[in-house]
């Protein structure tokens, strides 16, 4: 409602200035002021209490606002400002003693006094036969270039499968006997001294049998006797002997008494008084199993490796132990130990395949083809993956609306001003880019590293022969005017969430990385430069990834400026595997000619920012005012 009082109340200002031109000699302006607005109060009443009010004036807030007083007391306004400006911020810094002085002749008043002295001369729109205004050349610029590939070669499909590993343990049947020996010594407690007497056994010849081997022999606790008036001690010691033999043949002898004397044939059973313990006979212990070790139990995966089809090959398997516990364990009666007793075995197989992905990419009209990189690492004989590298452009930005340069025309980036040639052709372009370049070596130069324009490496990822490719870049368009502007506040915040929004909207979709996704929307804006591509993964001593790299700068200038400055000095960015992103030195910047650099490019960037028409047409608007004040009072007055 209070839009459409004011605008009602200027159009009956403007009907009453046509129809009778005012005198500052004779007319009171509180007094004219007041008269219109008690002619139009009872017209604006009536228009904001009808019914349909509500509905047709935007911002109704009823008919009794409180800046109606006003109306019948324009006297009061100077009061209520004076209790305003108490709490105004904008008051209080232009009142404020200690602000900042500016020189007024800095300003570039000239323009204005100019026009004071001679309105008429400045009163002219573009395109009239006065002012000073002339369109700027086209700003659409040139179209991007930018580099994309394709690949020619041995394509791989990947498979997987799992399967069991164990032991095979191996066992034979045997049968056991138990022998025994009962030696017979003299021991003389006078010299303390011990020697042999004579033995009886009932091992019979398993020692000599081939078929029989000794598996354990026990010597017993050695018993002596003290025969009655001797003075001597009878010692016997009693030595088993275990056999392990492949027939069921006892070889060995009876129960005995009877001791052979120091291994002769005379033998003797000895006197009762000597206690003699003799053997009880070889006896047949029974059948046993004899662990013979193991052997690794692999016939699982190897049926599944005949099962695959034919041409698959499948690299070394990874294993991992699924049954450690117990390591020791009882098999067939024998004690078995073994640090891992079963373990799953993963196979990545790979069947190869010739393939060529190039049809698309060398069918592009804005693509040519530039050079050929083999992906081999290393290469070995003929290239198995070949890449083929395009030089392709983005279609130029066109150019929405017309430019114009006026004399005296102030032209600003971030603070640094300047004021625009009389003509801006030719050197307007040459004029805009020094002072960009000098703004950005500026804001852009490294006080630790004393050097300037520096970049970032990085890069991105792509399958080979698969949908998956985190490395659109460029090949999704350009990023300009408020989506460029977007991403590159949301690039110096460090908010990831503005830039989602301009992400090439695949790129999520493949679990591209964080890294990958901002690469995307600064080469589309852009402020990358492409140093070339190499195979990061490879299987069956074939490339299967490929990885992009980049060195990324902080505006387009710079990148500009970095390609064509290495090109003056003799440098390049180094390798794909390890780009070289570093800014110039102090020396190497001072001997750069900027003059032999093409920025079209970027020219189109900095004259969208000048006196565009919207401007033209408000300038104009104040230019009619002002005209119109001293034909109203006189240039004289």
């Amino acid at each position: 409602m209070r839009g459409r009082a004011i605008l009602l109340v200027g159009l009956a200002c403007r009907a009453l200035l046509a129809s009778a031109p005012l005198s500052a000699q004779t007319v009171d302006p509180k007094a004219a002021a007041s008269a219109i607005a008690s002619q139009l109060q009872g017209q604006v009443t009536g228009n904001v209490t009808s019914q349909s009010a509500p509905n047709a004036v935007p911002g109704y807030g009823g008919a009794d606002l409180p800046q109606g007083q006003y109306l019948s007391n324009p006297n009061s306004l100077a009061g209520d400002g004076a209790v305003a400006a108490v709490t105004s911020q904008p008051y209080a810094i232009v009142t404020n003693p200690n602000r900042p002085v500016v020189d007024a002749s800095s300003l570039g008043l000239s323009s204005a006094k100019q026009v004071e002295s001679s309105p008429t001369s400045y009163t002219g729109i573009v395109g009239s036969s006065q002012g000073n205004c002339q369109p700027i050349p086209a700003s659409s610029g040139t179209s991007s270039t930018y580099y994309d590939s394709c690949q020619i070669g041995t394509a791989e499909t990947d498979s997987s499968f799992s399967c069991t590993i164990g032991w095979t343990n191996q066992f034979t049947s045997a049968y056991q006997y138990t022998c025994h020996t009962s030696e017979w010594d003299i021991y003389n407690p006078n010299t303390g001294g011990t020697f042999y007497w004579g033995e009886v056994s009932d091992c019979g010849s398993f020692a000599s049998q081939s078929s029989c081997t000794q598996v354990s022999q026990t010597k017993k606790p050695s018993v002596t006797n003290w025969p009655p008036g001797a003075g001597l001690g009878m010692v016997f010691t009693e030595t088993d002997t275990t056999y392990n033999c492949g027939a069921q043949t006892n070889y060995g002898a009876s129960a005995s008494k009877t001791y052979c004397i120091n291994h002769t044939t005379l033998c003797f059973e000895p006197p009762p008084q000597d206690q003699a313990p003799g053997v009880p006979g070889a006896a047949y212990v029974g059948p046993i199993q004899i662990y013979q070790g193991s052997s690794v139990d692999n016939a699982d995966c190897q049926a599944k490796l005949k099962a695959l089809p034919t041409g698959q090959t499948c690299l070394q398997p990874s294993q991992v132990c699924v049954e450690a516990s117990p390591t020791t364990r009882t098999i067939n009666g024998v004690a078995v130990t073994h640090d891992c007793w079963q373990w799953q075995a993963s196979y990545q197989c790979s069947t190869l395949s010739n393939a060529n992905d190039c049809a698309t990419l060398s069918a592009k009209s804005n693509c040519s083809f530039d050079h050929e990189v083999c992906l081999d690492s290393p290469q070995v004989g003929a290239c198995q993956v070949k890449s083929e590298v395009y030089k392709c452009t983005t279609p130029a930005t066109s150019q929405t609306t017309q430019a114009y340069s006026c004399s005296g025309d102030v032209y600003c980036i971030d603070g640094s001003c300047t004021q625009l040639p009389t003509s801006p052709a030719p050197d307007l372009a040459k004029t805009l880019v020094a002072m960009n370049a000098m703004k950005d070596a500026k804001q852009q130069f490294d006080a630790n590293k004393l050097t300037i324009f520096d970049g970032d490496a990085t890069g991105c990822h792509k399958p080979l022969f698969g949908l998956v490719n985190c490395c659109a870049g460029k090949v999704s368009g350009l990023l300009t005017g408020a989506a460029a502007a977007t991403a590159a506040i949301g690039l110096a915040s460090g908010n990831p969430a503005m830039l989602l929004g301009l992400v090439t909207q695949f790129l999520p979709l493949f679990m591209c990385s964080g890294e990958e996704m901002q690469l995307d929307v600064k080469d589309r804006m852009g402020l990358c430069h492409y140093v070339g591509e190499y195979c990061s993964q490879k299987a069956l001593f074939v490339c299967t990834t490929m990885r992009k790299s980049y060195c990324c700068y902080q505006s387009k200038l710079a990148r500009v400026i970095q390609e064509q400055g290495r090109a003056q000095l003799g440098l390049d960015f180094g390798s794909p595997q390890s780009p070289t992103c570093t800014g110039f030195t102090v020396d190497q910047f001072s001997k750069l000619d900027l003059s032999k650099m093409d920025f079209a490019e970027v020219f189109a960037d900095f004259t969208s920012a000048v006196s565009l028409p919207a401007s033209l047409q408000t300038s104009a608007q104040i230019q009619q005012k002002v005209q119109a004040y001293y034909q109203t009072h006189g240039q004289g007055s």
